[in-house]
Order: C-alpha cells, then sequence, then structure tokens
C-alpha cells in the first residue's frame, strides 16, 4: 500500500488549521503570499478541498434522521421550517447576508484574542519589572 497520499493529507491538516486561523486573524496576511500571482496556488486548491472533505466529513459523522417541519424537535427542524417560510427571491440575498455574518463574528472573535494576548503581555511585562 500506497504511504504517500496519507502522508500529504496528514501533512495538509495542520496547514489548513493554520491557514483558517491566520485568515480569521486577517485575510490581508493569510492572503499575502498568494497576492497577485496570475496562477492558481496548490496550497489554496488544497485548502479548498480540505474544506470541502470536513464538510462531508460532518455529513456522515453527524447525520440528521429527518427533518419534521410540522413538529419541529431541534435547530435543524426549526431552520428547515424557516426556510420554507421565506421568500424564495430572497434566499440568496439571506444566505449572502447570514455568511457575511458569520465572517465577521469569527473575525472579531479573532481580534479580541489578539487583543487579549497583546493585554496578556503587557501584564506579564508590568509584573516582572517590579
Amino acid at each position: 500500500m500506497d504511504e504517500r497520499p496519507i502522508k500529504t493529507l496528514l501533512d495538509l491538516l495542520p496547514e489548513y488549521l493554520n491557514f483558517a486561523i491566520a485568515f480569521l486573524r486577517s485575510p490581508r496576511q493569510a492572503l499575502a503570499a498568494y497576492e497577485l500571482k496570475g496562477r492558481v496556488h496548490v496550497d489554496l486548491t488544497s485548502f479548498l478541498f480540505a474544506g470541502v472533505g470536513a464538510a462531508y466529513l460532518a455529513v456522515l459523522l453527524l447525520p440528521v434522521p429527518g427533518l419534521k417541519l410540522q413538529a419541529p424537535e431541534g435547530a435543524m427542524d426549526r431552520f428547515a421550517l424557516w426556510l420554507t417560510q421565506q421568500d424564495v427571491r430572497l434566499l440568496p440575498l439571506e444566505a449572502l447576508l447570514a455568511v457575511l455574518a458569520l465572517a465577521l463574528l469569527g473575525h472579531l472573535v479573532a481580534k479580541l484574542f489578539d487583543r487579549w494576548e497583546v493585554f496578556r503581555a503587557r501584564l506579564s511585562t508590568m509584573t516582572s519589572r517590579r
């Protein structure tokens, strides 16, 4: 059995997570290495496929047995019921706004963690001087 694909995948996963964390903190810095190259970069396509693969794994590992729109029990049932009540013409706009809101929320959480790290570093330097 050829072990190269497994080793490649195991090498890609930490890089994907590091890229995702860097992208949440600062998209501009995360994409700076790939900026204005005029071609598709291997890393970015690998990250794309890793994200799609992770989504497929989540669907396989966390299956939804069935949606019950008449008597919603969980979050997915309520979400499906809400979707059926929406105007079909507005769904693309609502999806775009939801994605932008989640991206903004992730960016803000990452910025807060950065500020917390700076605060803790300043605090530790102040206490070490005394």
